[in-house]
């Protein structure tokens, strides 16, 4: 009976949760970070430990064993090492990346310890490596080429450059994430506003086709063109909209992937609106002088009578009011209390079966 009776209970519970809409969907786990080797074939009298790697974007990471200081032309900090891999008889430096469908750019960086600079440095990325490699990428120093295959013959190729132009840096809410802030394209002119901007000092650039290049189609400071191009700098003394307009006056043309590449834009500047209070100046409003004298309003005796005030009985009757049962906004503690008076009442109900039931094997 004590079976039946928690079946009776937990049906009733299930339905009146469905009923008042309190049913919680089970979580869905996320899914785990897409692991990519990149491979890269050893040169003659290069070791794996003579390559470095430098990934960034998200959280991605070179997995590695050994690491090495940054050339001193680079700064402090350290870079992953190659990992020595020997396969089919080729020896390579692999490279392991970690949540690579983050990756927004990954260099191939070759350089003796306590070198001043890097005597090799190579993007060995693009935005199809992980759709196309299926978690392998072989890197060919020569063609500066990524492959599906060792043999270095199926390419993971390109996407063609596109015409999307976008801003990155603190002038943005997302800073220098990417793909940035797409800007509006309008012939060749591209625009984008940026509101109630506050006063304080920013940078930023202009990326193309970044969702597909990253950073490689830079235009920067003095309308630069690169990869690696200098900041734009912007000082706001107040608050202020800020609107970029840069005219593309040249690309590169043809019919390849970078046909749409921009060689030359106008771009002179933002244009700053400082954003001003438009609440009327203490100034304007009327002064205490111009306020009607007190002997000008009306004398008592030419007040309405009260008796023309409308008669109670004109006021609405108090049953034309809406009925509290009309409003129709039940919550969802009401649902609650409503599926929690059924499940008491069943179980109520259960209680005196069993124990009727139970005095009459008694009798």
């Amino acid at each position: 009976m004590k079976k039946i009776l928690k079946k009776v209970i937990a049906t009733v519970a299930a339905f009146a949760f469905a009923a008042a809409g309190l049913v919680v969907a089970p979580k869905t786990a996320k899914a785990a970070g897409t692991t990519v080797k990149v491979y890269v074939e050893l040169t003659a009298g290069k070791t794996a430990e003579y390559y470095k790697g430098n990934v960034w974007g998200g959280t991605a990471s070179v997995a590695t064993a050994a690491t090495a200081a940054k050339p001193t032309g680079w700064g402090a900090g350290t870079l992953p090492v190659g990992d020595a891999v020997t396969e089919d008889g080729k020896n390579y430096a692999v490279f392991t990346i970690n949540n690579a469908d983050e990756v927004q750019g990954f260099q191939v960086v070759g350089y003796t310890d306590g070198a001043d600079n890097a005597e090799y440095q190579e993007l060995a990325w693009n935005s199809e490596v992980v759709a196309q490699s299926n978690g392998k990428a072989y890197f060919d120093l020569t063609s500066k080429k990524l492959f599906k295959d060792a043999a270095m013959t199926q390419e993971i190729a390109s996407l063609p450059v596109t015409d999307v132009l976008s801003v990155v840096g603190t002038i943005t809410d997302t800073g220098f994430d990417l793909p940035g802030k797409t800007m509006t394209k309008n012939d060749d002119t591209y625009t984008i506003t940026f509101k109630n901007v506050a006063a304080g000092s920013y940078t930023y650039k202009f990326l193309q086709s970044a969702a597909e290049y990253s950073w490689k189609y830079q235009i920067g400071k003095d309308n630069s063109f690169g990869d690696n191009t200098a900041n734009f700098e912007l000082v706001l003394d107040e608050v202020s909209d800020v609107t970029f307009t840069v005219k593309v006056t040249d690309v590169t043309g043809g019919a390849g992937l970078d046909a749409k590449q921009i060689t030359a834009v106008e771009y002179a500047g933002p244009t700053v609106t400082p954003v001003k209070d438009n609440k009327p100046a203490e100034d304007n409003k009327p002064a205490e002088d111009n306020k009607p004298a007190d002997d000008n309003k009306p004398a008592d005796d030419n007040k309405p009578a009260g008796d023309n005030k409308p008669a109670g009985d004109n006021k609405p009757a108090g049953d034309n009011k809406p009925a509290g049962g009309n409003n129709g906004n039940v919550n969802a503690g009401d649902s609650m209390a409503v599926a929690t008076a059924i499940i008491a009442a069943v179980a109520a109900c259960g209680i005196v079966v069993v124990s009727f039931k139970k005095r009459r094997q008694d009798a």
